[in-house]
């Protein structure tokens, strides 16, 4: 598992309002929105798919930037990955 995709996904979704969207609404697909080298495999789009699209629908708007590590490691937390 790419954890560290994974966690870039994260934060770039809760910095930025429009990629958070793509996070949003076009998950399933997310492989065309980052770089090759960092693509996620079928399986774990499925595994984390549901918890981070709910975590991403309750994030304000905008999320304030003292606030985006602590969101992005609480969301990376729910996801129970190492």
């Amino acid at each position: 598992m790419n954890n560290k995709t994974i966690k870039t996904i994260i934060q770039r979704a809760v910095a930025d309002f429009g990629f958070r969207q793509v996070v949003l609404y076009d998950f399933e697909n997310i492989n065309n929105h980052i770089q090759e080298e960092e693509k996620l495999d079928a399986e774990i789009i499925e595994a984390i798919k549901d918890i981070l699209i709910s975590e991403m629908q309750q994030l304000p708007i905008p999320v304030e930037p003292d606030k985006h590590e602590a969101i992005s490691n609480a969301i990376y937390s729910k996801l129970k990955l190492k």
